[in-house]
């Protein structure tokens, strides 16, 4: 029984054990399940605090790359732990603290080489590890695979900290730049950056200034083309490049492509580079305007003056625009009946611009109103059609074509006959000169009627052109021809009573009010027929005068009867008045009548010169003639008069100076050349007395001849040492004044003073020195003055001695020979002749030996000056 009982025990406890057993494996697995979950976070989150703490490591791994930088050091950080647990990924970002990272901000460090330079010094970095776990039963329904055990460390990046006497990281060898030399945006609201870069990271911070350059066409301003404040960007150590802003706006104005040029200056910490200037263009997204007339056309009467034409800019449904660069249109006349330049005139010259900001600008136009009659009220007026170019800077609209009108306002001309009464000779084809008050701008039609008592016909005694007589379009004059013949031999010789032809001019047929004319006085002529013999030749006038700024002037001459030959004269020139300087003949000699005319005239050019000058004369005198006899007046003179002002007179400087014995020049000036003598005349004075101290020439008065610009007086300043050791005076003072002056008028300056200048004495050293085997006595003279010295004596005393050897003086040199010989008297007094300038100078003595037993004195006397003593000093 008790073994039974021992084996159901036994049985028992099997049976338990079995029903346990799996929750004891359960629970097994569970620890060890929960101890390989522990051991992988345990890794992950080590790994990502390794990292992140290598990343967040002051210094650097070598060449100047920070262990923020360093993405594969991070990495090996991280699997130095992490690979004991298998993990997968490994994310480095970086960020400054923001919530959130800004859309385009690079964040993520590379899986290999750098990470970005976007994030420095006091930032942060993240470093995320995972690694996957996967039960080993899968006791619960997990996703295939298992699931990612994760775990994020951040850590700020440490400053560097120098200690002194630490070396500096090599500054030179690193560049700041643009990181390229141009670059491009569309017009609008938007913000571009422009990079500034280092080529490689760097341990230090680099700054350098960001500035806006002068060239750039775009304009600053909130409303204008961009915004850019210029700013001194860094580069914080360890980061490659920094992005400076620029504000673009969208104007609505068509301006073209503009341009920004940034360009950098005063780098810290490096060095300029190769790429110091950025270009941005601002593309231009604006269609240009258009430019055309503001009205296709406007009338004007002719004696309205100044008008204008406006040419505007506007869009393409005709609203008025501006622009943002000039707008450049050429204009022209191209079609119509008004002529440019008789008509009217541009005051504006083409093209023309319309600036910048501007909505247009005006063509000014001035109608000339002219004396010139070109039509009656019922006549069309005269047209001018302007038409715009092709423009730069916008494109051609509508209306580019302008009609200006213009009205005339000018009464028809009066029609007469030149004279009342002519004659003609037999054989002679006459003109009977009809004449305009002024000229026309339509063709002028005059009918006439004549009768005489002559015998009209081929044969007879003359012929005449017919009704009606034509005056052109712009002339005044026209000729009707009355051709006289020599109609039978019983009439040579002539007739005792001369037969006459009276012509007379009739009224305008034209109906009111378009007439072309108006009759005048005198409207009836009466041509006398004559027998042929040669005519008389004489001036018009005995004389006329005009003004020298007349430009040109006429002379007239005359038959007394038209003659069937040319007539020709030789005219001579005299008088006052010169040629080339004072006229030309613009007709060349000799001049003609033609057969059958009346008259002819010759035109001389007068010179409107600045000189002041007498009215002056040309005397015009017949000379040899040809088929003619001289008639009176047979001399014209032209008085032309003077219209140039007096020159005024004045002395050229203020003051001057010398020394006695000198001649001092003072100029007296004109302002202009005159055509008379000019007498000036002035007064002296001053502290210095005429006569013993200086004379004047000319004295009193002086004369500037006709075409001289100046005069000089001379002040001559009299040297009054009579006594060869007379002791000069001090300065003294000879004062001119201008007072009056004929054909002239007196301005300044208008006084000189002369000075007189107080004589410079050398000066010499206190003592001679013996000098040279004490056979030398030698003296120092120094001289600062200019004038030249004359040294009027020189005296020594010396020991000579009593008994040999003896001490003779033997020369006296002073910048040459003075004195020479052989003297043992032991006194000499010298009067030398010799006069000079000098800086320094000695005075040499030479002695045969030295002197002793007595004492040894010099003096020497320059003009004007106190005597010099010294003694001499061994």
């Amino acid at each position: 029984m008790k073994i039974k009982r021992a084996f159901q025990v036994k049985a028992q406890g099997m049976v338990e054990f079995a029903l346990i057993l799996p929750l004891l494996l359960l629970v097994m697995f569970a620890i060890i399940e929960f101890g390989r979950l522990l051991f992988i976070y345990s890794g992950v989150f080590t790994a990502s605090r390794d990292a992140a703490r290598y990343g967040a490591a002051a210094g650097d791994i070598g060449g100047y790359v920070a262990h923020y930088q360093d993405c594969a050091g991070m990495r090996a950080a991280a699997r130095r732990i992490g690979n004991l647990v298998g993990i997968t990924t490994i994310t480095i970002q970086y960020d400054d603290f923001a919530p959130t990272v800004p859309a385009g901000t690079p964040n993520t460090c590379p899986s290999s080489g750098t990470g970005p330079a976007a994030y420095g010094l006091g930032d942060r970095v993240r470093v995320t590890v995972n690694a996957p776990y996967t039960p080993i039963l899968p006791l619960v329904n997990l996703p295939p695979g298992g699931f990612q055990i994760s775990s994020t460390a951040v850590r700020t990046i440490l400053k560097d900290i120098n200690i002194q006497g630490t070396p500096s990281a090599p500054i030179g060898s690193m560049l700041v730049f643009f990181a390229s030399p141009a670059s491009s945006v569309d017009e609008g609201d938007v913000t571009v950056d422009v990079r500034v870069s280092i080529q490689a990271p760097y341990a230090e911070n680099v700054f350098v200034d960001v500035q806006l350059d002068g060239s750039s066409t775009a304009t600053q301003g909130f409303a204008d083309d961009f915004e850019f404040t210029p700013i001194q960007v860094l580069i914080i150590a360890g980061h490659t490049y920094v992005d400076v802003p620029v504000t673009i706006h969208e104007d609505n104005i068509y301006e073209g492509d503009e341009t920004i040029v940034l360009t950098l200056a005063n780098p810290v910490n490096a060095a300029l580079g190769a790429v110091t200037t950025h270009t941005l263009t601002i593309r231009d997204d604006e269609p240009p305007p258009f430019v055309s007339f503001t009205s296709d056309a406007q009338t004007m009467d002719e004696a309205g003056g100044s008008t204008r034409i406006t040419v505007a800019l506007s869009d393409a449904a005709g609203n008025p625009v501006i622009s943002g660069i000039d707008t450049i249109v050429p204009f022209s006349v191209i079609s119509g009946t008004a002529t440019l330049g008789s008509d009217f005139t541009f005051n504006t010259p083409s093209p023309v611009t319309i600036p910048a900001g501007d909505l247009s600008t005006d063509i000014n136009l001035t109608v000339v109103d002219d004396l010139l009659d070109e039509g009656g009220p019922s006549d069309p007026p005269e047209v001018a059609v302007i038409e715009l170019g092709p423009p730069t800077n916008a494109v051609l609209g509508s209306p580019s074509q302008h009609a200006l009108s213009i009205v005339d306002n000018d009464d028809p001309p009066v029609v007469s006959f030149a004279t009342a009464a002519q004659q003609g000779m037999e054989g002679v084809n006459v003109r009977v000169q009809v004449r305009l008050s002024a000229p026309s701008g339509r063709p002028i039609s005059v009918p006439f009627t004549y009768t005489s008592t002559a015998t009209e016909g081929a044969g007879y005694d003359y012929t005449i052109q017919a009704s009606p007589l034509t005056i052109p379009v712009g002339a005044s004059t026209a000729d009707l021809m009355v051709q006289l013949l020599r109609d039978s031999p019983s009439e040579d010789p002539p007739d005792a009573l001369n037969e006459t032809i009276t012509i007379t001019l009739l009224d305008d047929p034209s109906p009111p009010p378009d007439n072309r004319y108006t009759l005048g006085a005198p409207s009836v002529t009466i041509l006398t027929i004559i027998p042929n013999t040669p005519p008389t030749l004489s001036f018009t006038s005995a004389g006329q005068t005009v003004g020298e700024g007349a430009g040109t002037v006429t002379v007239g001459l005359q038959l007394n009867a038209a003659y069937d030959q040319n007539v020709s004269a030789q005219i001579s020139l005299s008088g006052l008045a010169a040629s080339p300087a004072d006229y030309s003949l613009i007709t060349p000699l000799p001049v003609t009548i033609p057969a059958g005319s009346l008259s002819a005239s010759l035109t001389l050019n007068l010179a409107d010169d600045t000189m002041d000058e007498l009215d002056e004369d040309i005397v015009l005198a017949l000379g040899a003639l040809t088929n003619a006899i001289p008639g009176s007046p047979s001399a014209h003179t032209v008085t032309i008069l003077d219209d140039d002002p007096m020159p005024s007179v004045y002395f050229e400087s203020t003051s001057s100076s010398g020394n006695e014995g000198a001649t001092l020049p003072v100029n007296v000036r004109l302002s202009a050349a005159s055509g008379k003598n000019i007498t000036v005349f002035y007064s002296a004075g001053g502290t210095a007395t005429q006569g013993s101290d200086y004379s004047l020439s000319p004295a009193g008065s002086l004369t500037i001849p006709v075409g001289a610009t100046q005069g000089v007086i001379n002040v001559n300043l009299i040297d009054d040492d009579s006594n060869p050791l007379y002791v000069g005076e001090s300065a003294e003072t000879v004062v001119l004044t201008l007072t009056t002056a004929s054909e002239a008028t007196i301005s300044a300056p208008n006084g000189h003073t002369a000075t007189i200048l107080a004589w410079v004495c050398p000066t010499a050293n206190g003592f001679a020195y013996a000098s040279g085997s004490n056979r030398l006595l030698v003296w120092n003279f120094s001289y600062a003055g200019t004038p030249t010295l004359r040294l009027a004596q020189v005296t020594i005393t010396w020991p000579p001695g009593t008994s040999n050897p003896y001490t003779d003086m033997l020369s006296i040199t002073f910048g040459g020979p003075i004195w020479s010989g052989s003297d043992r008297s032991g006194s000499l007094v010298v009067n030398p002749t010799w006069s000079g300038t000098f800086a320094t100078q000695q005075m040499i003595f030479q002695l045969s030996r030295h002197p002793s037993g007595g004492s040894t004195s010099v003096s020497a006397t320059f003009n004007h000056c106190l005597p010099y003593s010294a003694s001499v000093q061994n």
